[in-house]
Parts: structure tokens; C-alpha cells; sequence
């Protein structure tokens, strides 16, 4: 039988991405010797098969040639890359419940260290079910979203009309984008499976659906706010492919070293940057369920928590910083 609840009222987040970054920053104030590490730790675990097939210098993309381009040869993945498949098919639901997790930590005030990474997986059930869950909602939305560009193309492409057949194509881009905008409505049920342990995925994802009403393109606009970062924080790991390149044609070990040396400078980047756009995220989801709760504060009603608006988050944030 399903459990009732606490839900805490609805209130879109009114707040800017500059705000919102701004209270992310804040709440790692002090704490970013001790979030980077575990944000690092989460990321090598998340591409731990990637990084191991590559040191042993397998491959798992797809290396383009001239005679893919020209149709005589189809492209082929590497015939280990169905491990980091099965990997992520496993693990991606347990890893998001547990980020999730450490990112709400910090912005509560909570506790967290590197165990917390493993809270994912003693929910493996539940993560697992919101993750396969995820996927086949999505799946179903973007198939419906894609029928009638695909009719469309297809038909023009039957009758020889150049005109429809364009005219398919420019709907499937268009529906595309809707499909991917239409889905997000669904990227805060890891947070949401987070705060409620014993729900069930279906719920999760709607009360997911239920909190991105109306804040889809505040999600858009928070996330593009840190392209600027994700660019920085790509040029360590773009300088160890170049050194990891040369290593594959010569075999030099230098070369190897160089590339594991950038390979950890980008995993540190990485982890910061991590850090900071996860905990902005949990700021996100935080403000689009109404509320911010401290470590002095647990009971199940809501009282303990404090909702912020436009006219009080800057000096929210200025007490916050103060302490």
C-alpha cells in the first residue's frame, strides 16, 4: 500500500540562475575541500569502464573512416562496449540517488563524506526502478513526439516529393527538441525518490512532473548558465585525449604518464564543477518544492521549513554567509 507523503506546497522558483548559483556557492562555503573529492570519486565510478578499457588501450567509440563517410563500410562499436552499457544500466539509477543525496546534504547542512556515495545503493530497488522508469517514459514520449515527423518523412520519401520529404525532416528537428524540452519534466525524480525513500517510482516521477510545471525553461536557463565553466573544466581533459593519442600511435610511456597526470587535473576540474552545478540543481529542486530545511530540523511538517522568496533570499544568502 502506497505511503502518504509530506509534500511540501508548490512554489515555482522566481529566482534568477545568478541566485540561484549564488546560494549553491554559498552553501559550499567551507565545504569544497570535502565535496570535490566525493564529486570526483562519483564521476571516476561513473565512466570506471570507459577508463579501464582505455588504459588498456581498448576503445569504446566508434573511430570514423573515409569509407564510413561514403557508405562502403557501416561504423561498428567496439566490441567491448556493451560493459560500460551494462554498467550504466546498472549503476546510473543508484549513482543519481545518491548525488542527489550528497547535494541536498550540503544544502541542508547535513552531514556527508564519501559514504554517502553508497546511499544509492543500499536503495538499489527503488534507484533502479526510478532510473528504468525514467528511461521508458521518456522512450514513449520522444516515439510519440517523433510518429508523425517520421510518417511525414517516410511518405515523402515513397512518393519521391523532395518537398514532403523536407518537410518531415524539418519536423523531426522541431519535434525533437520538444521531445527533449517535454521529458524534463521528470529530471528532479531522483531528488524527489531522495527525500522520500519508500516511494514508489511512479510517484516519484510524478510529483517530479508536478514540480517542473511551469519552471522547464528556468531548468534550461540555470543549466546553460554554466557552459562557461563546463569549457574550462574540458580543456584539462582535451589536453590528456591529445597526450593519450600519442601514446596509442608511439606507445611512449611519457606520454602515458602525461595523459594519467591531465587525466586527474580534469577529474578535479571535473569534480568541481560537479559540485558546484549539482548543488546548484539541489537549490533548483529545493525552491520549485517550497522549501529549505536545516540539520536542526527533521520533523515531518511544515513548520521546520523555511521557504524562500525574491524579497528574502539575498539576505538569506547574506546570513548564510556571514556564519
Amino acid at each position: 500500500m502506497q505511503q502518504n507523503y509530506y509534500t511540501p506546497p508548490q512554489a515555482p522558483p522566481m529566482f534568477t540562475s545568478a541566485q540561484m548559483r549564488q546560494m549553491a556557492r554559498t552553501k559550499l562555503r567551507g565545504k569544497w575541500k570535502k565535496a570535490i573529492p566525493i564529486f570526483t570519486v562519483y564521476l571516476l565510478i561513473a565512466q570506471l569502464p570507459a577508463i579501464i578499457l582505455a588504459l588498456t588501450g581498448n576503445s569504446t567509440m566508434i573511430t570514423l573512416t573515409p569509407e564510413m563517410f561514403t557508405g562502403e563500410v557501416l561504423p561498428t562499436l567496439p566490441k567491448l562496449s556493451w560493459i560500460g552499457t551494462v554498467y550504466s544500466f546498472l549503476t546510473a539509477g543508484a549513482l543519481a540517488v545518491s548525488i542527489s543525496t550528497l547535494s541536498l546534504n550540503i544544502i541542508r547542512d547535513e552531514y556527508f563524506s564519501m559514504s554517502t556515495l553508497a546511499s544509492g545503493f543500499k536503495r538499489f530497488g527503488q534507484s533502479f526502478r526510478t532510473y528504468l522508469l525514467y528511461i521508458i517514459y521518456s522512450f514513449l514520449w520522444a516515439m510519440i513526439f517523433m510518429l508523425a515527423p517520421m510518417l511525414v518523412m517516410t511518405g515523402g520519401m515513397l512518393a519521391g516529393a523532395n518537398f514532403v520529404t523536407a518537410l518531415g525532416i524539418g519536423m523531426m528537428f522541431g519535434c525533437s527538441i520538444g521531445a527533449a524540452i517535454f521529458v524534463l519534466r521528470y529530471q528532479l525524480a531522483y531528488y524527489v525518490a531522495t527525500d522520500n525513500p519508500g516511494m514508489k517510482a511512479a510517484y516519484a516521477l510524478a510529483n517530479s512532473s508536478k514540480l517542473m510545471r511551469g519552471n522547464k525553461m528556468k531548468f534550461i536557463l540555470l543549466s546553460l548558465s554554466f557552459i562557461g565553466w563546463m569549457i574550462l573544466a574540458a580543456i584539462p581533459e582535451g589536453i590528456c585525449q591529445m597526450f593519450f593519442s600519442k601514446y596509442m600511435v608511439g606507445g611512449n610511456i611519457g606520454m602515458l604518464i602525461l595523459a594519467i597526470v591531465t587525466m586527474l587535473i580534469s577529474a578535479v576540474a571535473a569534480g568541481a564543477l560537479g559540485a558546484y552545478t549539482h548543488t546548484a540543481l539541489a537549490v533548483f529542486y529545493s525552491s520549485a518544492s517550497g522549501f529549505f530545511r536545516t540539520k536542526e530540523q527533521y520533523a515531518p511538517d511544515p513548520e521546520p521549513y523555511t521557504t524562500l522568496t525574491p524579497e528574502n533570499i539575498q539576505d538569506e544568502i547574506n546570513n548564510m554567509a556571514r556564519k
